[in-house]
């Protein structure tokens, strides 16, 4: 018999959570009463099929759920700003979290696995990515910012404001990453 293993390729990475630097992004939760979603513009030097999604972030006030649920989404850009959704999707039930260490006096977490509809994205183009936890009920969710922002990355962060359609823009460089994870199958061997 055989089997498969898999492949990641990167296709933007906005850089690692900067544990301890006392810094995170606006709240991105449903149930907040100021922001529901936070994310970056970014613009990707490679075309691709972002099947795969890593970000970290945290829950300000200690209030960690056993299960987390986020949507992300993926905008065009006008100016430079979040413009039209192009897709959303949700990550698929088996991600995983992982605690990263302290920040904030909370645990950060490293969120990462696959999303239920891919976004295509191409070389070149500006896009908005965000960030939504719909874990109910209300938990401060945060995105943490990054450590060093990377050639290419973004300082460009947005905030939608909660019960509206408007972004706010702040400078932090929020941490995640899209990729592609292809299967390689694996030798049948003799």
């Amino acid at each position: 018999t055989s089997t498969s293993a898999s492949a990641q390729f990167l296709l933007f990475s906005n850089g690692s959570a900067a544990l301890g630097s006392g810094g995170y992004g606006y709240y991105a939760d449903s149930g907040s009463p100021y922001y529901t979603q936070s994310g970056n513009v970014f613009t990707p030097s490679l075309s691709g099929t972002a099947n795969y999604v890593g970000f970290a972030g945290l829950y300000y006030g200690g209030a960690t759920p056993t299960t987390d649920s986020f949507v992300l989404s993926l905008y065009s850009t006008s100016a430079g700003a979040p413009d039209t959704l192009i897709s959303s999707s949700s990550m698929l039930p088996n991600f995983s979290r992982t605690a990263l260490g302290s920040g904030e006096s909370e645990t950060i977490y490293q969120f990462s696995g696959l999303l239920q509809t891919p976004f295509s994205l191409t070389a070149g183009t500006s896009y908005y990515f965000g960030i939504t936890d719909t874990t109910n009920p209300y938990r401060n969710f945060a995105v943490d910012v990054s450590a060093a922002v990377p050639p290419g990355g973004s300082t460009d962060e947005y905030s939608l404001a909660a019960g509206t359609s408007t972004f706010f823009a702040s400078s932090d460089a929020l941490s995640f990453e899209l990729g592609t994870v292809v299967a390689t199958p694996e030798p049948i061997g003799w």
